[in-house]
């Protein structure tokens, strides 16, 4: 599935409760996962919006929480991320 700018996607939601098999209705979960480690974050500088793309460490932790959650057997309905790349590239590399 392809994430673009502001990546979203949604998928069989509805206000807060999705159908599961059967019919019977299964509340929603919310998780919120922070951007990999950024090259301003490695040189220990606050940018807020300012766009600071990801290190190396970055790209694998992203791809390591991926992993994990995938392992726990946690799989995303939609992704919501920031305009920034940084918050693009890491929700990109979990899924």
């Amino acid at each position: 599935r392809r994430l673009g700018a502001r990546a979203l996607h949604a998928a069989g939601v509805d206000g807060g409760i999705r159908g599961g098999a059967g019919g019977e209705k299964e509340p929603l979960q919310l998780l919120l996962v922070r951007h990999g480690e950024s090259e301003a974050n490695k040189a220990r500088i606050f940018v807020s919006w300012i766009d600071s793309p990801l290190t190396a460490r970055g790209r694998k932790e992203a791809s390591l929480s991926g992993e994990a959650l995938k392992a726990a057997g946690l799989c995303a309905d939609s992704v919501f991320t920031s305009m920034l790349a940084r918050a693009e590239t890491t929700a990109q590399l979990m899924v």
